[in-house]
């Protein structure tokens, strides 16, 4: 985990294949999702890195250029582990003891008439009109809104830049999911 993508990447380049973009597709990707942000993440992911490099740049080197490498990124694991002791982990806000969380919904409109509808949904959120309101903007993806006007939405408005917290509702999901800091956990609200 950590290196595979990368080691792909490589093989498939060293065996004189291409890469290909998909200009396409459309991919949300909650990074780090499936581990928890931690001294073992921090471990795992620089021995990952170090792995790779030996197994693909090891050879033909010098040994005290190898060795270098090697406390580079150990060293740089350390300078990571250290900003990441420093900073706790911030998780989501459900159901604060201010109240219900200012929602605005936005997207296709099927999707967004959904979770209006939904008793569990709105059991911890109040609606409103505008995104200058909320505290929570939600981006619902169905038949007239796709996750790549999920995204240019996002692009063009940079909602977390004024402090709003981001997620997205997939038509038929069955649950409204973001990370509400790249640093902290996901949330997934049932619905």
């Amino acid at each position: 985990m950590y290196a595979e993508d990368i080691d792909l990447s490589y093989r498939i380049e060293k065996a004189g294949y291409t890469n290909y973009y998909l200009a396409t597709t459309t991919i949300i990707h909650f990074k780090g999702e499936s581990t928890r942000k931690d001294a073992r993440y921090v471990k795992l992911f620089y021995k990952a890195m170090s792995q790779f490099r030996r197994k693909h740049f090891r050879s033909g080197l010098s040994k005290v250029f190898n060795a270098g490498m090697d406390l580079a990124i150990w060293l740089r694991a350390g300078v990571s582990a250290a900003g990441l002791a420093g900073r706790g982990v911030r998780g989501g806000e459900q159901g604060t003891a201010e109240g219900p969380i200012p929602t605005f919904l936005a997207g296709d409109p099927f999707a967004i008439a959904f979770l209006k509808s939904s008793p569990v949904f709105l059991r911890d959120r109040v609606l409103v009109e505008t995104a200058g309101q909320a505290k929570d903007i939600i981006l619902c993806e169905g038949q007239t809104f796709s996750f790549a006007e999920c995204i240019k939405a996002l692009e063009e408005t940079e909602p977390w830049k004024a402090g709003l917290r981001v997620k997205f509702y997939a038509e038929g999901n069955g649950s409204v999911l973001g990370s509400v800091h790249r640093e902290g956990r996901g949330e997934v609200a049932p619905l």
